[in-house]
């Protein structure tokens, strides 16, 4: 089932997870640019008073919807969001889907608080650009996290396989198509966009830039516990990456093209 460029009411889309739910087989639903409002939002014509009731009753039932929602099992349903709302990431919090994908950079973004609540989840796919100063927040069931066609910052990248280590069972990580840069690149790059711009956010980026450096030297000493429950897939990678895992002791690394087994080359004895 697929949602295109609408805008729809959040219990119109709470029924339909709920009936989805109860479909016997496996069922794909994509929300692609769609705008998601809360039922009370939409009473917005009659008197004052007429209003205040309907929003109630709304309120009421968005609120029965949700209970009913996060007490069904929603393991069959695998959801795909592309340019999502605040909304819709609050109305997945605590339920039990199992595979979610996130396809930019705002999804990513506005579900870095969902995801940890999502107890259930296995599968995380995302696409887009994170370059952005954070940490990545998962839920333990993780199995499989996969990026794809971004570009990535290695501070964050330190991150996520640093929170994987920590799973206390086999996971799947895989890195496919995406450019992965240190910040110590992104501040540069920000840097020489200063040129017309004043002194003083020059200076601010470059004070950025350094504190970013040390924060990845502290991430990367890091990168010397335990690994060994990680396999590690590479679909066309960069020199960042690879030289990220050195040293490292992840159990097992999948090369998935002859320019990935060439880069590894220069960085380890193969």
């Amino acid at each position: 089932m697929s949602l295109q460029e609408g805008t729809c009411s959040l219990e119109w889309l709470y029924t339909v997870l709920i009936r989805l739910s109860t479909l016997q087989h496996h069922v794909r639903f994509d929300m692609c640019s769609g705008f998601v409002t809360s039922t009370n939002e939409t009473c917005q014509t009659g008197s004052a008073e007429s209003h205040r009731v309907d929003a109630d009753l709304s309120r009421t039932t968005e609120s029965d919807l949700r209970m009913e929602m996060l007490s069904r099992d929603m393991s069959n349903i695998k959801i795909s969001i592309t340019n999502g709302s605040h909304v819709v990431y609050e109305m997945l919090r605590e339920t039990n889907i199992e595979i979610l994908n996130l396809r930019t950079t705002d999804d990513l973004l506005l579900a870095a608080t969902t995801i940890p609540t999502l107890t259930n989840l296995k599968e995380l796919h995302i696409w887009g650009t994170y370059i952005v100063r954070g940490e990545c927040m998962l839920t333990p069931s993780i199995e499989l996290i996969s990026l794809q066609n971004g570009t990535w910052s290695s501070e964050w990248l330190y991150s996520v396989l640093i929170r994987l280590s920590n799973i206390q069972h086999h996971v799947c990580f895989e890195v496919c198509n995406c450019l992965v840069v240190s910040n110590n690149e992104t501040y540069q790059s920000d840097l020489e966009g200063c040129v017309m711009r004043s002194e003083i956010f020059a200076a601010v980026i470059a004070d950025f830039a350094d504190d970013s450096k040390t924060r990845n030297t502290i991430l990367r000493s890091e990168m010397s516990i335990d690994m060994s429950n990680i396999e590690l897939g590479i679909m066309n990678g960069s020199s960042v990456l690879y030289d990220m895992l050195r040293n490292s002791s992840i159990g097992i690394l999948n090369l998935r093209s002859t320019h990935n087994l060439a880069l590894a080359q220069q960085f380890y004895k193969l």
